[in-house]
């Protein structure tokens, strides 16, 4: 939900959107499956954590594309943690050797995910801070010539007024 509020992935499409959500849900309900039989489920689950990486990968590629800051820091994040799911994943498969690296790959990754996407929130914070300062200059900006157009139109209307009155003046001295 984060990494779609941040990106702004409903802006991308609704299918990429879809599938976002799609995955979000299934990872919601895969924990009350566990009671039919862990073993069961252990590579469902293994191939839903892998495309959902590839998910999360590839939505933040199309946002860094779009020119989104942040994006940047995400891709960095997933491929983090991509890179420790895969070598986990593999391990679990017997594909690498079991050894302290591939035993504990995930708790270094999701340290550095979690610091990558602090920085990501800081700069979609400093983003914010510079569109709300934007804004505001903005603002002042129209009400300035706003203020400059009501003095104009002041001066415009005091000048008619003279110059009626001074008509009008002129019609009563001409009657008298």
């Amino acid at each position: 939900q984060l990494m779609r509020r941040m990106l702004a992935t409903r802006l991308l499409g609704r299918q990429l959107d879809r599938a976002l959500r799609l995955a979000m849900l299934i990872h919601l309900l895969l924990p009350l499956l566990v009671p039919l039989s862990i073993h069961t489920l252990l590579f469902p689950a293994l191939l839903l954590h892998g495309a959902s990486g590839l998910l999360i990968l590839l939505t933040s590629l199309l946002c860094s594309l779009k020119r989104q800051h942040h994006a940047y820091f995400f891709i960095a994040a997933f491929v983090v943690m991509f890179v420790a799911v895969a070598i986990t994943t593999l391990r679990s498969f017997n594909l690498l050797d079991y050894n302290d690296l591939t035993a504990s790959i995930l708790l270094p990754g999701a340290a550095i995910q979690l610091l990558l996407m602090a920085f990501a929130l800081i700069d979609r914070v400093n983003i914010m801070r510079r569109e709300k300062a934007q804004a505001q200059q903005a603002s002042y900006s129209a009400q300035e010539k706003l203020v400059d157009n009501l003095k104009t139109s002041e001066r415009v209307l005091e000048q008619h007024v003279r110059q009626r009155t001074a008509a009008l003046s002129d019609n009563h001295i001409a009657l008298m």
